[in-house]
């Protein structure tokens, strides 16, 4: 480097002197070519900080000028900065002399505090969420003001994700809690706490690393670059210092070193007392041992530390780590979602994006049916006239799709249409908040006087949740008003009627389908149960619940096998006060409500039985003795006031709970004073098995069951065959 700089400042110094009419601009466009130069290692650009000015190093520079003349002292540069560099570091006079049109231009872009120009760097947003169920208004709100294309987060308290695994059957889906257009990849930890996720936006290339995830709460995603090598980037939870953490996440980077990767590792490691400018841990430091020991496999693979702000009180426990320091633009925090404030890193590299390009939707309520009607009859006599003249297939397919997308494009109107990233329920008021919380987070910073922020943190909250809720109900109230579905997307649950059971609901008198006994099977195991003891013969279909179709007679509609897709009402043809709801599909818990006001205000319940019967598995259920020591699988029951009797199995005892549709429909029960009882089969077993379906045979036994159970002499066949179907429709074939 001291070559370097000998050979090439001399050259510079003598062209300045020999031509005072050189412009800064000019000098500087000529010291940016040779002030620079790329390792053959790391392909970073190590960059000269007589030419580049540090944002955040304001140290003297350790080498004298070459010249003292006076045009090189009022050299200024627009050029980009790293925060860390392996350069010699700046010259004050030269870092401050900045030129009044970039100072107007950074007031002009002072309004957000992240605003950066769209693609222009890569924004990285750390934060520790401390639950995000709790938070899904507040983080979205942050995530459309601070618009990071990647987000790295601990402590999301979510259960069921794993890297490179399935989901398990009670794991929170990501769409749950996780904007839409960003793809999430977790590492979730299963029990109470804790929990790592990375989010990247929809159109960058990412792929899941799990085969460098070890025995520790840490995720790893790989990001595609543009021109240059690919970031692998980590998200880290140490929650209590401990040494096989530190073990493990020693491993893991072990995995990555060896393949020659830029490495980004963000996170909480909860290890406030090392000093990561001198690289030592105070001596009074708690754990001392395992902070050094962090310490040393940091400088062990060649990472370093380059935020530099405490991120909890005064305590610096959420931390960036990177192994190509000059890539980083700028690592500053913002208000967060917990008791941690957030970390904005932007980097100086841009991913490789893959652009969605804009879906064509055809707007047939105008289109012009008759004209396209007559093109089409002309289109296929020009095809039967081609294929007689001997043209070929391909010459053949080729007419006819040409043809056909021209009739579409000339008759009916159409629109491009981009997917919406922003929140509807952002308006100008909740944005020009967000700024008005940045700019007192700051000042709270400065002055260290919390109380001004904290109040207005919680206002800023309120507004958010209060602006997301009426939007909510703004558009589903307009959706009833105009009898448009649109707003609901598949929330909404449509009943729709065969001629049959209209024509029962008309002559009762009161609109609704007369019931003495209504039995709802809700799940695989449940449905099994009821096709093989229930419904197995004598029953016809009266209605089908859907989702997104429009009313129409479903007489031709049915339930070809026992595993089906399906949610059909029966009713017993020599008996029609007998109802039986089999619902073998997914019921998401917005679904529940519409599910259970679309059935029952067309059903007369003032005097009937309703029996719900439903599964879990044996994770979902929490006992004093362990699961293993118990007889599985099992019945648990629940009862609405108007039921009297005894249930054939114990009540589910606290803190159990039952979800979903199920709950939904004993809930209903209960506020309109409907007899009504809940049988939930708790088993170990993922997929459908006879013992399972078996378990609800004790029903048969109970009221209403009990009276309308008929002998079937193939039920043990019957069994085999739905347990056969399940495992058939579940065996993937690769």
């Amino acid at each position: 480097m001291a070559t370097f700089f000998g050979e090439v400042l001399p050259v510079v110094s003598r062209a300045v002197e020999e031509d005072d009419d050189n412009d800064s601009e000019s000098f500087e466009r000529f010291y940016s070519e040779v002030g620079n130069w790329i390792c053959c290692k790391c392909e970073s650009i190590n960059v000269s900080t007589f030419t580049f000015h540090s944002y955040e190093l304001n140290t003297s520079n350790y080498y004298d000028p070459l010249t003292h003349n006076s045009t090189f002292e009022s050299i200024t540069s627009n050029a980009f900065s790293p925060l860390k560099t392996s350069s010699p570091k700046g010259n004050n006079s030269i870092n401050n002399n900045t030129s009044k049109r970039n100072k107007s231009k950074n007031r002009t872009n002072s309004s957000n505090v992240f605003n950066i120009p769209k693609k222009q760097n890569l924004r990285i947003l750390t934060l520790n969420c401390r639950s995000i169920k709790d938070k899904t208004s507040e983080f979205s709100a942050a995530v459309n003001y601070i618009k990071p294309d990647i987000i790295c987060g601990t402590e999301s308290w979510l259960k069921g994700e794993h890297p490179g695994k399935n989901p398990t059957k009670d794991a929170i889906k990501s769409s749950e809690v996780f904007p839409e257009n960003y793809t999430a990849y977790r590492n979730d930890r299963g029990t109470l706490g804790g929990g790592v996720f990375i989010l990247v936006q929809n159109d960058i290339i990412a792929i899941e690393k799990p085969e460098f995830v070890t025995k520790c709460e840490i995720e790893w995603v790989k990001i595609q670059m543009k021109d240059k090598k690919d970031l692998t980037i980590g998200s880290f939870y140490m929650p209590h210092r401990n040494m096989e953490h530190i073990k493990e996440l020693d491993k893991s980077l072990d995995h990555i070193s060896n393949k020659n990767q830029t490495i980004m590792l963000t996170g909480d490691f909860n290890c406030p007392d090392i000093n990561w400018n001198t690289m030592s841990v105070n001596q009074n430091a708690q754990d001392k041992e395992i902070q050094i020991a962090l310490m040393e496999v940091i400088i062990s693979h060649s990472l370093t530390q380059i935020h530099e702000t405490p991120t909890r009180g005064n305590n610096l426990l959420d931390i960036v780590l990177t192994s190509n320091p000059s890539l980083i633009k700028t690592s500053s925090n913002a208000p967060g979602i917990s008791d941690h404030d957030m970390i904005v890193t932007d980097c100086d590299t841009k991913p490789h994006y893959q652009s969605k390009k804009p879906r064509k939707c055809y707007i047939y309520s105008k289109a012009k049916w008759e004209d396209l009607h007559k093109d089409l009859t002309i289109l296929s006599t020009n095809i039967i006239e081609m294929y007689h003249s001997g043209a070929t297939v391909q010459e053949l397919w080729d007419k006819f799709k040409t043809d056909l997308y021209s009739n579409l494009d000339n008759h009916i109107p159409s629109k491009l249409i981009r997917s919406k990233t922003s929140l509807p329920w952002i308006n100008h008021k909740i944005r020009k908040m967000f700024k008005k919380k940045t700019r007192l987070y700051q000042q709270a910073k400065k002055t260290n006087n919390w109380t001004n922020y904290r109040h207005f943190q919680k206002e800023c909250k309120r507004q958010i949740r209060k602006a997301e809720y009426n939007y909510i109900n703004t558009t589903i109230l307009e959706g009833l008003e105009n009898n448009n579905s649109k707003p609901f997307g598949n929330i909404r649950v449509t009943a729709l009627w065969t001629r049959a059971a209209k024509h029962s609901m008309s002559e009762s008198g009161e609109g609704k389908l007369p019931c003495e006994i209504l039995i709802i099977a809700v799940g695989p195991a449940a449905t099994g149960f009821i096709q093989t003891y229930v419904i197995h013969k004598n029953y016809e279909i009266i209605a089908g619940l859907f989702s997104g179709l429009h009313e129409d007679d479903i007489n031709t509609l049915s339930q070809k096998t026992p595993t089906d897709k399906s949610c059909f009402l029966y009713r017993k043809k020599d008996c029609p006060k007998i109802l039986v709801c089999q619902c073998n599909i997914t019921v998401t818990p917005e679904q529940a409500f519409s599910f259970t006001e679309q059935i029952f205000p067309s059903i007369n319940l003032e005097d009937a039985y309703v029996s719900i019967l439903c599964s879990a598995h044996t994770s979902e259920y929490k006992a004093d003795i362990p699961i293993s020591d118990m007889e599985v699988p099992f019945l648990r029951s629940l009862r609405s006031t108007k039921y009297l009797g005894t249930p054939l199995a114990p009540y589910v005892d606290q803190p159990n709970i039952v979800t979903g549709l199920p709950a939904q429909c004993l809930s209903y029960c209960q506020v309109n004073k409907v007899i009504a009882v809940l049988y939930a089969c708790y088993t170990d077993s993922i997929q459908v098995d006879s013992a399972t379906m078996r378990c609800f045979l004790p029903l048969i036994q109970s009221t209403p069951i009990k009276d309308i159970v008929e002998k079937n002499p193939k039920a043990d066949e019957m069994l085999r065959t739905i347990v056969d179907l399940h495992t058939k429709h579940n065996t993937l074939y690769l």
